[in-house]
């Protein structure tokens, strides 16, 4: 690919010209966001919770209702640390998020501020990138 501002040749991976520095159009870095609904430690709270209720039928068969009730509570401590982890792990994906508009943001900001200064082949003064002519000699550049 060829820049459209100074025609130099552009990488593939490159977002932004090697040559005159300009963003190159519709190239963003993907980002990945976590995804807070598949997580494995939740998936296994999940799990034990609720084979510890199915594994109650065993002691009110047996009759042990202390033993039913303690795998009740036991079930129930780990259905709410699941949903806790849930909740963290969103907390955490918002705030991974916002980190990265806020880069994002940052990286535009800074790519807008810095201007990219042409040098005179006559008498190698620096100009803007929109002057026609060297703001030294008058030369046109």
């Amino acid at each position: 690919m060829n820049c459209l501002n100074c025609g130099a040749e552009i990488p593939d991976e490159s977002r932004y010209c090697l040559s005159c520095g300009i963003e190159v159009p519709g190239k963003t870095i993907p980002h990945r966001v976590p995804d807070t609904e598949r997580n494995p430690f939740t998936m296994i709270l999940f799990a034990l919770s609720f084979a510890m209720f199915f594994f109650t039928l065993i002691p009110i068969i047996i009759g042990s209702w202390e033993g039913a009730l303690l795998m009740i509570v036991a079930g129930t401590v780990l259905l709410i640390v699941a949903f806790l982890n849930i909740n963290a792990s969103r907390k955490h994906a918002e705030k991974v998020a916002e980190q990265l508009e806020r880069t994002a943001e940052r990286m535009q900001k800074a790519a807008a501020e810095s201007t990219v200064k042409l040098k005179c082949r006559y008498c190698g003064a620096l100009n803007d990138r929109s002057a026609l002519r060297c703001g030294n000699c008058g030369a046109t550049l």
